[in-house]
């Protein structure tokens, strides 16, 4: 009978692993038939169990094993898995360590224990478990891998793919660590190698969703379009209700104007978003959507604050730096932490702002989180009393740098943006931490104590959301630098654009037209004077200009009256645009340095103040402008103001006079007077952090 008994357990283990779970659960009862109280069929019926997620059911089988065989360590490891899955990370804990005390000398126990650790927030002990298990065996790839992965999540990329290809020299078949491999790459900007890194995963599992992803991201980046959506398309064909899938291919198709797939996704998105972010250990999502692409607020700041979490855990863990309070200071220390000092959005706006501090009053030090360096860089840089280079260091070593510079109060010119660094501001670098221009909403972190907004912007309903404590600037919720570029002479001629025209036109990034926008743009030209055109920015998208050009048939407007601008430099992009006479912004995502440029440009903005931070922003520029006029409230007045600019000259001129004086004169373009209020926001703050209280900063 025995031996029946055995050969049956043999072959359910053969099942198993086959996959065959239900072969295998049918091989284990019929031992239990004979053998109630069998302990290893109990345990493996339990191993069944799990992998069906009747997880309570496996905790029964396997304690009722444990009773018959107390000192079997296995057992114990085993439930102990199935306490993780469960959430239950204590019971767990005290099932390793009874493991270990029965087995010490177990590399598996080690790595498990240790992985366990990790969850735990217990760095040093999980480091302690790994490195005993390769003690144990040094043929042992898990370890090294899930060293990899706390250096990764510790922002020591170098480190991360550094244990990442020890354990593939030891497993080459460790597709996760090939995909991680590629993730450290994509952060140092080493883009061709992490693609590379994705082809070996795929290699080995080309059905992989998040491999293809992540290629997708990297190719994205590279400026390879069709190869991109080709990767996220066939994620979506493997897995299309995945959260991660719809979350990351949601970027493309917004870009690409494909909006009905754009609706689709958005769903998958809004109906997962609550189920994931009650998950345990379940990854921080990409914000892109939720903020770019009008959810709903409570669904935005509900993924923000689960990405804040994952940040302040791995804070914990790593150690966070404490301050003192109370300290007097003859001259603040302001750090501005940014992955944009360079020719980029934010770099030509605000490039001025550093050298615009008073030196008697502020000590400015910049913290450039990028390799890239270029005229702009280099300006910033010549005017700045220091900046120092964070690119490529590991995300504790960098807070470390910024600790030790003293800083009194930290910038966050990123947010959660493409090359962000939330960890550093989640390990409490600077005593106060601050958030400004780089993300159009609220990243619901609690390591962002204030954040940097106007009365307009701020103005908006989802203002109960924020967790920041506002600032309100008197005027705009930044100002913008003068032009850094040289003028150029061009004319329309050069693009084929008639002299006599009439020319709207928007030159926003792509996934800022939504269809609502495109809709009432081919409305206004329908009805505006025979002899206007539209002018759209051009990204090189084959699937957008046919977007643009299908929605014009739909709205009667004719093809010969649209015309599309190719990518140019930033200067040429600013000299092209006195070849326009009004700038149509979006509805739902106002222009940011897009307007910068059409304002060097003295080309008038009309604009729309929507219900969220991020469509209101160009109403912040144009009330700051002084023309208020050019804001508003409703798409009726929107596109009336539209028509009106179009059809009376006169009241054409004295806008466009208003915008050429509020370049010259007005506080949007006062980059001085805009650093002497944040110098005296600054110094509000630090009392208030002095004193131990955070209240709302309206500076008059």
């Amino acid at each position: 009978m025995e031996q029946n008994l055995s050969q049956l357990i043999q072959q359910g283990i053969k099942y198993y692993h086959a996959g065959q779970l239900t072969n295998a659960a049918n091989c284990y009862q019929e031992v239990l038939q004979q053998s109630p109280d069998q302990p290893d069929a109990l345990h493996l019926l339990g191993l069944v169990e799990r992998d069906h997620k009747q997880f309570n059911r496996a905790v029964q089988l396997m304690e009722h094993a444990i009773q018959l065989a107390p000192s079997n360590a296995n057992y114990y490891n085993s439930l102990a898995n199935v306490y993780q899955d469960m959430g239950d990370l204590q019971q767990a804990l005290a099932c390793y360590q009874t493991a270990i005390t029965l087995e010490s000398r177990d590399p598996q126990l080690h790595n498990n224990i240790g992985t366990l650790y990790k969850n735990l927030r217990q760095g040093a002990k999980a480091i302690e478990h790994f490195n005993q298990a390769l003690q144990l065996d040094s043929g042992y790839a898990m370890p090294l891998y899930n060293l990899g992965n706390m250096a990764m999540e510790a922002g020591d990329q170098a480190s991360a793919i550094d244990c990442y290809h020890r354990a593939l020299k030891l497993q080459p078949s460790l597709l996760d660590a090939w995909i991680n491999v590629g993730i450290s790459l994509h952060a140092l900007g080493k883009y061709d190698a992490a693609l590379d890194a994705y082809r070996c995963a795929l290699d080995l599992h080309p059905e992989s969703v998040t491999g293809l992803c992540n290629m997708g991201t990297t190719l994205a980046v590279l400026d390879k379009e069709s190869d991109s959506v080709a990767c996220y398309l066939r994620a979506y064909e493997l897995e299309p209700a995945s959260l991660e899938v719809a979350s990351n291919l949601l970027k493309y198709t917004s870009q690409y104007l494909l909006w009905d797939q754009t609706e689709l996704l958005k769903q998958t998105c809004i109906e997962q978003i609550p189920q994931h972010v009650q998950k345990a250990n379940s990854l921080p999502l990409d914000l892109f959507a939720t903020l770019s692409l009008s959810f709903p607020i409570e669904l935005h700041v509900m993924a923000a604050k689960h990405k804040a979490q994952h940040y302040e855990n791995l804070a914990h863990r790593l150690g966070k730096f404490s301050h003192s309070r109370g300290e007097k200071r003859e001259k603040l220390r302001i750090g501005y932490v940014s992955n944009d000092f360079r020719v980029h959005a934010v770099g030509i706006m605000v490039y001025q702002l550093f050298q615009a501090h008073n030196a008697e009053k502020v000590e400015v030090v910049l913290f450039n989180l990028n390799h890239i360096n270029d005229s702009l860089t280099d300006l910033m840089f010549k005017t700045c009393v220091t900046m120092i280079n964070l690119h490529g260091i590991a995300d504790k070593d960098a807070a470390h740098k910024i600790y030790q510079h003293k800083i009194d109060v930290l910038i966050d010119m990123s947010g959660f943006t493409f090359g962000s660094r939330p960890l550093i501001f989640a390990l409490r670098p600077a005593p106060i931490q601050v958030s400004y221009i780089g993300f159009l909403g609220t990243c619901a972190a609690p390591f962002h104590d204030y954040i940097i907004a106007d009365k307009t912007m701020y103005g908006a309903e989802e203002k109960k959301y924020f967790t920041e404590t506002p600032v309100l600037m008197p005027h705009s919720f930044t100002a913008i630098s003068q032009c850094p570029f040289a003028d150029r002479d061009i004319k329309r001629g050069q693009y084929d654009i008639p002299e006599d025209a009439f020319v709207f036109c928007t030159f926003n990034t792509l996934y800022k037209v939504d269809r609502q926008s495109l809709e009432l743009w081919f409305t206004i030209l329908k009805n505006a004077p025979e002899k206007s055109v539209f002018w759209f920015y051009d990204s090189g998208s084959q699937s957008a200009r046919q977007a643009v050009l299908t929605c014009a048939k739909q709205h009667g407007v004719a093809e010969n009256r649209l015309y599309f601008a190719n990518k140019v430099s930033i200067g040429e992009a600013v000299a092209r645009m006195r070849c326009a006479d009004l700038f149509l912004d979006s509805l739902s995502y106002s222009a940011g340095a897009t307007a910068a440029m059409a304002y060097w440009a003295h080309l008038p903005v009309l604009s729309y103040a929507g219900s969220r931070f991020v469509s209101r922003m160009g109403a912040s520029f144009a009330q700051s402008l002084g023309c208020p006029e050019m804001i508003t409230q409703t798409t009726d007045d929107y596109f009336e103001q539209a028509l009106r600019l179009s059809r009376d000259p006169q009241a054409y001129r004295n806008v466009k006079q208003k915008v050429m004086d509020g370049v010259k004169h007005s506080p949007l373009f006062d980059i001085s007077g805009f650093a002497a209020d944040l110098e005296k926001v600054y110094a509000v703050m630090w009392e208030q952090y002095s004193l131990d209280c955070k209240m709302p900063i309206v500076i008059a």
